[in-house]
């Protein structure tokens, strides 16, 4: 059995709480306090399960760090974008850049 290697790639995702300009059909309310942090957890816990995905870690309470096995930016924004869509009415992608 081949295992072919790749270099590890680090992340380091921003995500922001809802203000009013945000508030939409959609969105019609700001979320509890508390609850931005806790939805920026859920997303590292769920993240973890993603193939690609080698360590979520929390830094503070709006980034998170995450590496992978050589995924490019563009494939982590896309592994990032359902859980951005679940958690849409609680927390926002400020950025996504290489960490």
């Amino acid at each position: 059995m081949v295992h072919a290697t790749s270099s590890q790639m680090s992340y380091r995702a921003i995500f922001r709480e809802l203000t009013d300009s945000d508030l939409s059909r959609d969105c019609p309310v700001t979320p509890e306090p508390g609850e931005f942090q806790a939805r920026v957890q859920a997303i590292s816990q769920d993240l973890m399960a993603i193939e690609g995905i080698t360590n979520v870690s929390v830094d503070g309470d709006r980034v998170l760090l995450i590496e992978t096995s050589g995924q490019d930016l563009q494939a982590v924004k896309a592994k990032l974008k359902p859980f951005l869509q679940r958690h849409f009415e609680f927390v926002r992608l400020s950025s996504l850049v290489v960490a």
